[in-house]
């Protein structure tokens, strides 16, 4: 399976929401993260300190995907109010 579930952010100060669109037509919307980078064979999303949007040893891993089921990434910043 693509699809590799993390755990929760700890904190968020907008809500971002992925759309990650897979090479299989289905899509995965992955909520709270607001960074993302390929590590080794996967991309893993990732909620930042205070939304800095730098991923460093104090982001927390929300979601991982396989880079190569990978079509296209999208980032949703709804306007409204901060999510915590």
């Amino acid at each position: 399976m693509a699809w590799t579930e993390l755990q929760e952010p700890a904190a968020a100060v907008v809500a971002v929401i992925h759309e990650v669109a897979l090479r299989d037509g289905s899509e995965r919307v992955i909520e709270g993260a607001d960074a993302y980078a390929q590590e080794g064979q996967m991309t893993t999303f990732f909620a930042t300190d205070r939304g800095r949007g730098v991923v460093d040893a104090w982001a927390v891993r929300i979601a991982s995907v396989r880079t190569s089921e990978i079509v296209m990434v999208r980032r949703v910043v709804p306007s409204g109010p901060a999510v915590r």
